[in-house]
C-alpha cells in the first residue's frame, strides 16, 4: 500500500511540475538574438524592446520571430502598464509585415491583445506603424514605432 501511495505521489509530482519546467525552456537561445530598442507613439506612447531571431532565410525573404515588450506611459484613454507578446513575420526587400499576439497588463485590468506591425528595416534601424486591439475592448489602438539595433 505504501509503495502505491509513493508511486502516486511521484506521478503527481511529474504531472504537475514537468510542464512548468518545459514551458520555461527558451525556444531560441539568447546568444542568437538581436536586440532592438525604440519608441512607440500615436494612441499609446512608450518604450519598445524587441528580442528577435531569424527563423528562415529563403529567396530573399527573412522569416523572423520576436519577443516584444512595450512599457506604456499613456494611451489616448489614460491607460498605463505593459504589453508583452510574440511578433512573427517576414522581411523582404527591407519591408516588414508581422502579426502580434500577447497580453496587456494595465492599471484598469489585464487582457489578451493582438494586432500587426508593418514597416521597413535596414541593418541598424526600423520604423513603421502598429495596430493593437484588446479582446474585451472594441477600441483599436494605432500608431508608429521606431527601433535601433543594439
Amino acid at each position: 500500500m505504501t509503495k502505491n501511495f509513493k508511486m502516486i505521489k511521484f506521478l503527481l509530482f511529474i504531472i504537475i511540475f514537468l510542464p512548468a519546467c518545459v514551458s520555461n525552456t527558451n525556444e531560441f537561445p539568447d546568444k542568437d538574438a538581436q536586440i532592438w530598442t525604440g519608441k512607440i507613439s500615436g494612441m499609446a506612447t512608450g518604450d519598445m524592446t524587441m528580442k528577435s531571431w531569424e527563423i528562415n532565410n529563403s529567396t530573399g525573404e527573412h522569416k523572423v520571430r520576436s519577443k516584444i515588450s512595450l512599457d506604456i506611459t499613456q494611451t489616448s484613454d489614460g491607460h498605463t502598464g505593459t504589453v508583452q507578446g510574440t511578433l512573427t513575420g517576414s522581411i523582404k526587400n527591407g519591408k516588414f509585415k508581422g502579426k502580434f499576439m500577447g497580453h496587456a497588463m494595465v492599471v484598469q485590468g489585464d487582457s489578451h491583445v493582438s494586432g500587426s506591425f508593418i514597416g521597413n528595416f535596414s541593418e541598424k534601424n526600423g520604423s513603421g506603424s502598429w495596430s493593437l486591439s484588446a479582446d474585451r475592448n472594441i477600441v483599436k489602438y494605432t500608431g508608429q514605432w521606431t527601433l535601433k539595433k543594439q
